[in-house]
């Protein structure tokens, strides 16, 4: 089981206007989080 805000309104049953926000916004917070580990390993 997934949370955070994006999974639970996912989890609502969008209309399919906002299914495309909404796994827009999934895709770039998971490519923010990735982003964010590949700074820290640098930094390690």
């Amino acid at each position: 089981m997934r949370s955070g805000m994006t999974n639970l309104l996912l989890e609502k049953g969008p209309r399919e206007d906002q299914l495309r926000y909404l796994n827009a916004m999934r895709q770039a917070s998971k490519n923010l989080l990735n982003i964010i580990n590949d700074i820290l390993d640098i930094s390690k």
